[in-house]
């Protein structure tokens, strides 16, 4: 196995090998300045150099060093995407939908099809999200894959529209209309929640909810992460974008859980994202 050493505060450390090099680099120990050696190189290079150097293919001069990064530092081919897109379908939903409720009538069927809209304009919101992920798959160690990254994030919410549906069949079983018109749903809950039919559903629902919010967490905010360390080290030319929106939503995502009022500044935030994620995605599409 290939040994390593690197330079780190005036400090040589080494020998080590390739994957503590990448440890260091995603941890931000080292710096895309800082100077990495191994046998069979003429001299130190800086961090930046290295990128994909594996173990079966080993340069052994700097100027094999850079060819081999010049073939391996390009962004990963993703398709296009449109925010704007994005923003009509949502908006010209909403219009429907409130369209169709005022006029009513036969009217009343632009409602579905502003739902129709909305549906889609949060379908390509996930859309978006995978290719965004798509973008961060030439890093040595990306959080996540794009695959996973969605599929962690609808399958939670799929089981939790499930159980309220369990929960809310079991709370509401034997009662009738009247019953149900005068229903206190937070007593009737409390008064049920030691029943196993009840009370297994629901915390199962918070379990679900903590992963949900920490899974945010690793998408947006560690998207943000792996995008910074993809300009530092692979490719600085890429668009700046601001860091605020990515740690926000999740956060604003969380309080929503306690605080309903919370979820209109967290949908803010969440299209504030995917505005950027777009103006990444958009420019790997172009190169």
């Amino acid at each position: 196995m290939t040994q390593w050493y690197y330079v780190l505060n005036g400090q040589r450390i080494g020998p080590v090998d390739l994957e503590t090099i990448r440890t260091e680099i995603t941890a931000g120990r080292l710096k895309a300045d800082d100077l990495v050696w191994r046998e069979g190189l003429d001299n130190w290079i800086p961090v930046k150099q290295m990128r994909n150097i594996g173990h079966n293919n080993q340069p052994t001069s700097i100027s094999e060093t850079q060819e081999v990064i010049a073939r391996n530092n390009q962004l990963p081919q993703v398709k296009a995407t449109s925010f704007k897109k994005m923003m009509i379908w949502l908006v010209s939903g909403l219009i429907a939908i409130i369209a169709g409720a005022a006029v009513g009538g036969v009217f009343a069927i632009l409602s579905l099809i502003g739902l129709g809209l909305i549906i889609a304009a949060l379908i390509y919101g996930y859309v978006i999200i995978h290719r965004a992920w798509q973008c961060m798959q030439n890093l040595a160690m990306p959080r996540t894959t794009p695959n996973k990254a969605i599929l962690l994030l609808l399958v939670p919410m799929l089981l939790i529209f499930v159980l309220t549906g369990i929960i809310l069949g079991n709370l509401l079983s034997g009662m009738s209309l009247t019953q149900m018109n005068d229903l206190d749903i937070n007593a009737l809950l409390l008064s049920k929640f030691s029943s196993p039919s009840v009370f297994i559903p629901a915390i199962i629902m918070v379990l679900l909810n903590i992963f949900l919010l920490y899974w945010n967490f690793v998408v947006f905010h560690g998207w943000y992460k792996d995008y910074q360390t993809l300009r530092q080290f692979d490719a600085p030319h890429v668009p700046t974008i601001p860091s605020w929106c990515f740690l926000a939503y999740p956060i604003m995502a969380i309080l929503t859980s306690f605080f309903n009022f919370f979820a209109i500044i967290a949908l803010v935030f969440y299209m504030i994202c995917l505005y950027y994620m777009c103006q990444v995605i958009n420019y790997c599409a172009q190169k």
